[in-house]
């Protein structure tokens, strides 16, 4: 498209618009309603039974603050990304799905050793629940989340709407981090960071899908 005729679509179609609150200010609304919906889940069903005892392992803390700093800093880049004008550094953008893929790759690496068909068909069996909310309330959060993105008029939204719901994913995630007392690596990897996983890619199709109006203007 001209730039004439782009500017002649825009004189066309004028809407106002209203400014956007400050970054740090939808940031921190994010980060309270992500600590809001984890508050409200884990008061409903209570923290898993052996928290007092495995919260001082190892394996425990790094779980909670990589996907702690997985979410934050996922949705810092998500806003930052729908803002026209903003960049993200590729250094920023390799750590979250480098994180990614790391964690299935562990998990993928710690299941082999134990993986049979049974033991398959059992943790399929018992990782309902956590695939159900780490799933639904990552794609329904997320989608609120690309909603309020699509206000900024995002000009990436493969990258914006993967953004969003991988923090999404993250949040939920770890929230069933909380309520889940199953440690198995098979577990882990089909209960919780696959759902992510499928989660955040679902997110690319959501965000075009939400937020391709913009792209057009874009291109």
């Amino acid at each position: 498209m001209r730039t004439n005729d782009l500017i002649s679509n825009l004189a066309e179609n004028v809407t106002p618009v209203r400014r956007l609150p400050p970054f740090s200010r939808r940031f921190a609304l994010f980060l309270f309603l992500g600590s809001a919906l984890g508050t409200l889940t884990i008061g409903y069903f209570g923290f898993r039974r052996d928290l007092a005892l495995v919260a001082s392992t190892f394996f425990f803390q790094l779980q909670t603050v990589a996907l702690a700093s997985l979410f934050v800093l996922s949705t810092r880049l998500a806003l930052l990304l729908s803002v026209p004008g903003e960049r993200v550094s590729p250094l920023q953008q390799k750590v979250i799905w480098g994180s990614l893929v790391l964690s299935l790759s562990a998990l993928v690496a710690a299941s082999l050793p134990h993986f049979s068909e049974e033991a398959l068909t059992h943790t399929l069996a018992t990782s309902g629940n956590c695939i159900r909310y780490v799933g639904v309330v990552g794609l329904a959060y997320g989608i609120v989340f690309l909603s309020y993105l699509r206000k900024a008029a995002p000009l990436y939204p493969l990258q914006t709407g993967a953004l969003a719901l991988f923090s999404t994913g993250s949040l939920s995630a770890l929230i069933v981090h909380f309520l889940c007392k199953s440690t198995a690596p098979l577990h882990l990897l089909l209960g919780h960071y696959l759902p992510l996983a499928v989660v955040t890619v679902a997110g690319l199709v959501l965000g075009q899908l939400i937020l391709r109006s913009f792209s057009k203007i874009a291109r």
